[in-house]
């Protein structure tokens, strides 16, 4: 699964998640819920049961806890997983994990769960609160009911050949939008000898939005301005897409090239050269990416992977991996573009492309980007 958010926050969990990997990871119960409710102590018990199933970067075998048409319908029914780092568990993100509210309904219970770290100062880290829904029909018979089903029911739906959109029910839907989607869809299958692939594609005025129907309370990717940004689980071939209704390329792009190039360090940058990033084009993005390198000389590009950040509006790595993904195309065009992405680390794809040793890589790319 691909993520395209602030890169900034994605380093953050990026880092909590190699330094926090461990076996035990305590589950608190706040004092207010009341476990002598007979089937709130199911559910309970059954959910703290699915939590540690989580080992660091294993799942629990799905089928033990989600209904048999979910399992049908996904892979991995559960979307709250991969929704803040791309490959690395949510529920294993924290340290702690505090169970702050059970709420019978029926005979469905929904549990609330605050996931924290707390450093030596005493101050809390929240990376996520999130909700699941636990039906027990019986002892033998106890699963969670998907939360986008719980709450997408106002949701639309809409369908353009080989995507279904959905959306909320206050959006009147973009037929040119969505056309000019399929058209871009159509090309890349062309260009690219694919067949169509069935894609769900969710969509928003507002990345919150999506992060609530999928089961958040809060996350660590909620808050702050609002700009466009996405997420493509190509596990299940959905898009998750905030800010740029019915035509946020990018994200697809990533549900048809990711598992073709599973090991290519130009993931992300296709995905830029196609589609952009953040609603803005990679031309865009290298423009600012130009200044920014103008205003700071002391920039190391030989350090590339350490540079991530340098606003909240462009990624700087990304953008230089689509300018690579932009040089492979007026060279060769989509064949150059098949050639690179089949490379498995940058530094093959620097001395194999551009006969650039890795001490070179700054005076390089600094003449890259000023060209562009």
């Amino acid at each position: 699964m691909i993520l395209s958010k602030n890169s900034f926050c994605l380093s953050l969990l990026l880092f909590f998640c190699l330094n926090f990997a461990y076996a035990q990871r305590p589950i608190f119960i706040n004092y207010t819920v009341d476990t002598t409710d007979a089937l709130a102590n199911k559910a309970l018990h059954f959910y703290i049961n699915y939590l540690n199933d989580f080992k660091d970067d294993t799942l629990p075998e799905m089928s033990k806890y989600w209904s048999a048409e979910d399992c049908k319908r996904y892979k991995i029914p559960d979307q709250m997983i991969y929704s803040l780092v791309g490959d690395y568990p949510t529920y294993n993100l924290s340290r702690n994990r505090s169970i702050i509210y059970i709420r019978p309904d029926s005979n469905v219970i929904q549990l609330k769960t605050h996931f924290y770290d707390v450093d030596t100062s005493g101050e809390i880290y929240t990376v996520c609160i999130t909700n699941h829904y636990v039906k027990v029909e019986s002892d033998n018979n106890i699963y969670f009911i998907n939360p986008l089903a719980v709450n997408g029911k106002l949701w639309q739906t809409k369908k353009r050949e080989n995507v279904t959109f959905i959306f909320p029910s206050y959006h009147h839907f973009n037929a040119s939008k969505a056309d000019t989607l399929i058209q871009q869809i159509r090309h890349l299958e062309k260009d690219w000898a694919l067949k169509p692939i069935n894609i769900r594609y969710y969509f928003a005025n507002t990345n919150e939005e999506l992060h609530k129907l999928k089961g958040f309370d809060y996350s660590s990717m909620m808050g702050n301005r609002d700009k466009p940004s996405g997420i493509a689980d190509d596990k299940d071939n959905i898009v998750y897409c905030g800010g740029l209704g019915e035509n946020y390329f990018h994200e697809v792009v990533h549900i048809y090239l990711n598992s073709l190039y599973p090991k290519s360090p130009l993931g992300e940058g296709i995905a830029v050269f196609y589609g952009g990033s953040m609603g803005k084009s990679l031309s865009w993005h290298s423009a600012r990416l130009k200044a920014y390198l103008l205003n700071h000389p002391e920039t190391n590009l030989n350090k590339l992977e350490e540079f991530r950040f340098m606003d909240s509006s462009t990624n700087p790595y990304y953008t230089i991996l689509g300018l690579l993904c932009e040089t492979a195309y007026r060279k060769d065009g989509v064949k150059g573009l098949k050639r690179m992405m089949n490379y498995d680390s940058l530094d093959t794809i620097f001395e194999k492309e551009f006969g650039i040793k890795p001490e070179q890589k700054n005076d390089f790319l600094r003449n890259l980007i000023n060209t562009f």
